[in-house]
């Protein structure tokens, strides 16, 4: 039995000339059927490629003890990834059947907190970037995560035609979702006997979340009540509301957010 890994050019995505429909068709094809592809014409500049293939080179190259300089405490994913700090069984829960970690080595750069200033967005998933004494190589990577990230999101567009969604439809969730998911946890929460607060945990670091009214977000250390929440319930006793935090006994309880 053979496994063909399709390779589709999104040109005319990129472009705004071609058929749209048939690149939809293909990626759809290809996500329902092997679960895999590769994407041509995606329009990441040559020498962008190139740098950014230097900067790693000239990383990797480094002894270990110097690249070491740039591991993150456990739990945050940016920086320099040793070989064997890292296996996929144990991210699973599951200890590998010979005890050994993965070889391979990793610079881990991502998104972060300063980059979403009005975002609900926190913790250790959103850290800071750490950057290596290599010449031009934060220019080199951020130059290819620009790109990178266009090319996510011109994905993220094949994909809404291949579902038939609307246009944007992944491209933003509302505040006021987000703050009707955090308030039907919040009521639901404190409907169990005996707790009387929540907050909300990320990594460990209390999550600013929606502040009910609209107000913007909390700053993570207010714990969230019952009442605090009772106008998105829809019964004509509960509409009374209010902006200060309920003081109760009982100690608030966490909702980790993974």
């Amino acid at each position: 039995m053979s496994f063909h890994v399709p390779s589709i050019d999104i040109t005319p995505y990129v472009t705004g000339v071609g058929d749209r429909a048939a690149v939809a068709a293909a990626i759809d094809s290809a996500a329902s059927t092997v679960g895999f592809m590769q994407i041509l014409g995606h329009g990441i500049p040559d020498e962008v490629i190139a740098d950014f293939t230097s900067a790693m080179d000239e990383f990797f190259a480094l002894d270990l003890e110097t690249k070491k300089q740039w591991v993150t405490p456990k739990g945050i994913n940016r920086g320099y990834s040793p070989p064997k700090a890292e296996s996929l069984s144990l991210s699973l829960g599951v200890e590998s059947a010979s005890r050994m970690n993965d070889f391979f080595e990793a610079f881990n750069v991502g998104a972060a907190v300063s980059d979403y200033p009005d975002a609900v967005v926190g913790g250790n998933d959103y850290a800071e970037n750490v950057w290596p004494a290599v010449d031009r190589y934060r220019e080199r990577v951020q130059a290819y995560w620009v790109e990178a990230r266009r090319v996510a999101r011109t994905m993220t567009r094949i994909f809404e035609d291949a579902l038939e969604l609307p246009p944007g439809f992944f491209e933003q969730i509302p505040q006021e979702d987000q703050l009707l998911a955090i308030g039907q946890l919040v009521l639901t929460i404190t409907e169990v006997g005996g707790i009387g607060q929540v907050l909300f945990v990320q990594n460990g670091s209390q999550l600013p979340v929606p502040r009910r009214g609209g107000g913007g977000l909390t700053d993570g250390s207010e714990p969230l009540a019952h009442r605090d929440y009772e106008e998105l319930l829809n019964s004509p006793a509960t509409t009374t509301t209010t902006t200060t935090t309920t003081t109760t006994t009982t100690p608030p309880v966490e909702t980790t957010v993974a």
